[in-house]
């Protein structure tokens, strides 16, 4: 699970608490990168939808190098892994 930016504390009042709040709920809504060792990450790395990770142990192909978690933001889970292709087009 990802780490989250606690909420503004109140002594920060105007401006500099309403920057600050912008600047938490930017953080707190990127994704997620993990990172693992293996063929896939089912089963070894909990992520939400939009989360990233990538493989870097053992032999790595470009076929197995990143994968994005799909499906639904409202709970993590270790499944649903999409790999990303990291082919060229030509």
């Amino acid at each position: 699970m990802p780490y989250r930016i606690r909420d503004v504390p109140s002594a920060f009042t105007g401006e500099q608490a309403t920057w600050l709040r912008e600047l938490v709920q930017t953080v707190n809504a990127l994704p997620t990168f993990s990172f693992f060792s293996g063929l896939t990450p089912e089963s070894v790395v909990t992520g939400q939808a939009g989360d990233w990770s990538f493989n870097v142990g053992g032999s790595v192909s470009t076929n197995s190098l990143a994968f994005v978690k799909i499906g639904p933001t409202t709970s993590a889970s270790k499944v649903s892994w999409a790999r990303v292709s990291m082919l060229t087009l030509s």
